[in-house]
């Protein structure tokens, strides 16, 4: 490597009430944390784990109503304009 040692820093917690707490220190001390495993969602989460909204809603909108607009646009030209 480059640049030195890279260090990691690895908790287990059973719970989420000790999660947050723990991570809010780990950030304190000036560490930047690139994930965390955990077996279902918990809410506030990445707030706490400092990202930012991400902009995958929007997204999902802008393709959904292509995708509708394309399939409408289709269906109507096959039964309105194609007549053979």
């Amino acid at each position: 490597m480059a640049g030195g040692i890279k260090k990691f820093v690895v908790g287990s917690f059973d719970d989420e009430a000790v999660l947050f707490p723990a991570v809010k220190n780990v950030r304190k001390a000036g560490y930047k944390i690139h994930d965390v495993f955990t077996p279902f969602p918990v809410h506030g989460l990445d707030h706490a784990m400092g990202l930012r909204e991400t902009s995958l809603h929007t997204a999902g909108f802008i393709y959904a109503i292509t995708g509708t607009t394309t399939a409408l646009s289709g269906i109507s030209y096959i039964l309105v304009h194609d007549c053979h």
